[in-house]
Protein backbone atom coordinates (compact mmCIF):
# COMPACT_ATOMS: atom_id res chain seq x y z
CA UNK A 1 0.00 0.00 0.00
CA UNK A 2 1.56 3.19 -1.08
CA UNK A 3 -0.94 5.97 0.08
CA UNK A 4 -4.35 6.71 1.29
CA UNK A 5 -6.19 9.75 0.92
CA UNK A 6 -9.93 10.68 2.10
CA UNK A 7 -11.79 12.63 -1.27
CA UNK A 8 -15.25 13.61 -0.57
CA UNK A 9 -17.42 10.22 0.29
CA UNK A 10 -14.76 8.02 -0.92
CA UNK A 11 -11.43 6.76 0.80
CA UNK A 12 -8.88 6.06 -1.65
CA UNK A 13 -6.49 3.28 -1.12
CA UNK A 14 -4.00 2.37 -3.67
CA UNK A 15 -1.67 -0.93 -4.00
CA UNK A 16 1.00 -1.71 -5.78
CA UNK A 17 -0.25 -4.72 -8.11
CA UNK A 18 2.59 -7.06 -9.27
CA UNK A 19 2.30 -7.35 -13.24
CA UNK A 20 2.03 -11.19 -12.60
CA UNK A 21 -0.88 -10.67 -11.30
CA UNK A 22 -2.56 -8.65 -13.56
CA UNK A 23 -1.34 -11.20 -16.32
CA UNK A 24 -2.77 -13.84 -13.88
CA UNK A 25 -5.87 -12.32 -14.40
CA UNK A 26 -6.26 -11.41 -18.12
CA UNK A 27 -5.57 -15.24 -18.13
CA UNK A 28 -8.36 -16.23 -15.70
CA UNK A 29 -10.57 -13.97 -17.97
CA UNK A 30 -9.32 -15.85 -21.50
CA UNK A 31 -9.27 -19.25 -20.12
CA UNK A 32 -13.32 -19.14 -19.47
CA UNK A 33 -14.32 -16.31 -17.42
CA UNK A 34 -15.19 -14.52 -20.27
CA UNK A 35 -15.97 -16.90 -23.17
CA UNK A 36 -19.37 -15.58 -23.53
CA UNK A 37 -18.24 -12.44 -25.12
CA UNK A 38 -15.31 -13.45 -26.63
CA UNK A 39 -15.03 -14.89 -29.57
CA UNK A 40 -11.74 -15.14 -30.82
CA UNK A 41 -7.98 -14.45 -29.48
CA UNK A 42 -5.54 -13.38 -30.75
CA UNK A 43 -1.75 -13.86 -29.51
CA UNK A 44 0.91 -12.04 -30.62
CA UNK A 45 3.89 -12.62 -28.82
CA UNK A 46 7.87 -12.91 -29.19
CA UNK A 47 10.60 -15.26 -28.09
CA UNK A 48 13.61 -14.29 -26.35
CA UNK A 49 17.46 -15.88 -27.67
CA UNK A 50 17.24 -18.54 -24.46
CA UNK A 51 13.68 -19.64 -24.38
CA UNK A 52 11.73 -21.29 -27.33
CA UNK A 53 8.48 -20.73 -25.75
CA UNK A 54 6.65 -17.66 -25.87
CA UNK A 55 7.45 -14.93 -22.96
CA UNK A 56 4.13 -13.32 -22.19
CA UNK A 57 5.21 -10.37 -20.30
CA UNK A 58 2.08 -8.23 -21.05
CA UNK A 59 4.67 -4.95 -19.93
CA UNK A 60 6.57 -6.03 -23.23
CA UNK A 61 6.00 -3.45 -26.09
CA UNK A 62 5.72 -6.82 -28.92
CA UNK A 63 3.09 -8.68 -26.88
CA UNK A 64 -0.17 -7.77 -27.79
CA UNK A 65 -3.35 -9.74 -26.97
CA UNK A 66 -6.49 -8.99 -29.76
CA UNK A 67 -9.32 -9.69 -28.64
CA UNK A 68 -13.01 -10.48 -31.18
CA UNK A 69 -16.47 -9.23 -29.52
CA UNK A 70 -18.79 -12.37 -30.45
CA UNK A 71 -22.04 -9.82 -30.57
CA UNK A 72 -20.50 -7.03 -32.37
CA UNK A 73 -17.32 -8.41 -34.51
CA UNK A 74 -15.31 -5.97 -33.41
CA UNK A 75 -11.92 -6.65 -32.64
CA UNK A 76 -10.38 -4.87 -29.19
CA UNK A 77 -6.02 -4.54 -29.10
CA UNK A 78 -5.25 -4.71 -25.54
CA UNK A 79 -2.14 -2.94 -23.98
CA UNK A 80 -0.90 -2.56 -20.14
CA UNK A 81 -2.67 0.86 -20.34
CA UNK A 82 -5.85 -1.09 -20.81
CA UNK A 83 -5.11 -3.15 -18.38
CA UNK A 84 -4.34 -0.07 -15.90
CA UNK A 85 -7.80 1.51 -16.59
CA UNK A 86 -9.83 -1.67 -16.61
CA UNK A 87 -8.21 -2.22 -13.06
CA UNK A 88 -9.48 1.24 -11.90
CA UNK A 89 -12.86 0.54 -13.52
CA UNK A 90 -13.25 -2.62 -11.79
CA UNK A 91 -12.16 -1.15 -8.05
CA UNK A 92 -14.82 1.73 -8.46
CA UNK A 93 -17.58 0.26 -10.30
CA UNK A 94 -17.38 -3.17 -9.12
CA UNK A 95 -15.67 -3.12 -5.54
CA UNK A 96 -16.02 -6.43 -4.23
CA UNK A 97 -14.70 -8.03 -7.30
CA UNK A 98 -11.49 -6.16 -6.87
CA UNK A 99 -11.27 -7.11 -3.40
CA UNK A 100 -11.46 -10.66 -4.13
CA UNK A 101 -8.33 -9.88 -6.59
CA UNK A 102 -6.72 -8.30 -4.02
CA UNK A 103 -7.21 -10.89 -1.69
CA UNK A 104 -6.08 -13.25 -4.29
CA UNK A 105 -9.67 -14.89 -4.12
CA UNK A 106 -10.64 -14.03 -7.65
CA UNK A 107 -12.31 -16.66 -9.93
CA UNK A 108 -13.27 -16.62 -13.41
CA UNK A 109 -16.27 -13.76 -12.98
CA UNK A 110 -13.58 -11.38 -11.73
CA UNK A 111 -11.58 -11.75 -14.35
CA UNK A 112 -14.41 -11.01 -17.02
CA UNK A 113 -15.30 -8.55 -14.92
CA UNK A 114 -11.54 -6.88 -15.41
CA UNK A 115 -11.49 -7.94 -18.84
CA UNK A 116 -15.00 -5.79 -19.39
CA UNK A 117 -14.09 -2.80 -17.57
CA UNK A 118 -10.44 -2.94 -19.63
CA UNK A 119 -12.32 -2.88 -22.88
CA UNK A 120 -15.27 -1.21 -22.30
CA UNK A 121 -14.69 0.34 -19.06
CA UNK A 122 -17.75 -1.02 -17.47
CA UNK A 123 -19.56 -4.70 -17.01
CA UNK A 124 -21.43 -5.20 -20.67
CA UNK A 125 -22.52 -8.60 -21.35
CA UNK A 126 -23.95 -10.01 -17.83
Amino acid sequence: MTSNTVSGMFINIKYDIPLSRIQDLLITALEGGSNHWVKDIQLEYYYTESQKFPAYDIDHPKYKVILTDSHTGEEHTMTLGRYKVGLGDMSIKYPWHAKDFVHENEDAVTGDVFLQCAVFGEVKYG
